[in-house]
């Protein structure tokens, strides 16, 4: 009966503590009873010097450049980062992880047959096209040809026409007579 009165009148001792450790729970009782009046007068009859001369000693210090502070690359900050570089760091890791997914996705022989079948259905449609586009380029070609070889029979007439010629001396006699009938 007086257990129970101390749990309803301290609500901080919980039962699952006094089930599962009851050491614990009966010395954590006994400190918050306070029966022991003075804590720091029980700690009198304690040597402190090895604890005292430990605090006082001075530390050892690597004064090396190997230390583990002083390793690494300074512009690392840290750990610290800019919101730039942290996205760089998101898209590169996300890009490795795409680079393994997709590897692992094309060791699957079904995946090995689909996309060769793909390349290949890729290639004949390449294969179409270069031949069409050269096919057109040729008809091109040929058509000029034919208005190259056909242009200069219609304009030779208006050509020569146009084209003044080299008099010489004895097509002097031709010439003054085209020039007085004009």
């Amino acid at each position: 009966m007086g257990e129970e009165f101390r749990r309803r009148d301290r609500p901080y001792v919980s039962q699952t503590e006094d089930l599962l450790d009851p050491d614990r729970a009966r010395a954590r009782r006994t400190a918050c009873d306070g029966s022991e009046a003075d804590a720091l007068a029980a700690l009198g009859s304690i040597d402190f010097a090895a604890a005292r001369a430990r605090v006082m000693a001075p530390r050892e210090v690597d004064a090396s450049s190997s230390r583990a502070c002083l390793r690494g690359v300074p512009s690392l900050k840290s750990g610290l980062m800019t919101a730039d570089s942290y996205h760089k760091q998101q898209e590169e890791l996300m890009t490795r992880e795409r680079k393994s997914a997709e590897e692992e996705r094309r060791k699957d022989p079904e995946v090995k047959r689909s996309e060769e079948e793909q390349r290949r259905l890729e290639a004949e449609k390449k294969d179409c096209d270069a031949a069409t586009r050269s096919e057109q380029e040729r008809a091109q070609r040929l058509q000029a040809k034919r208005q190259q070889l056909a242009a200069p029979q219609k304009s030779s007439s208006a050509k020569g026409a146009g084209v003044k010629k080299a008099r010489l001396s004895f097509d002097e006699d031709a010439g003054s007579g085209d020039d007085s009938d004009a």
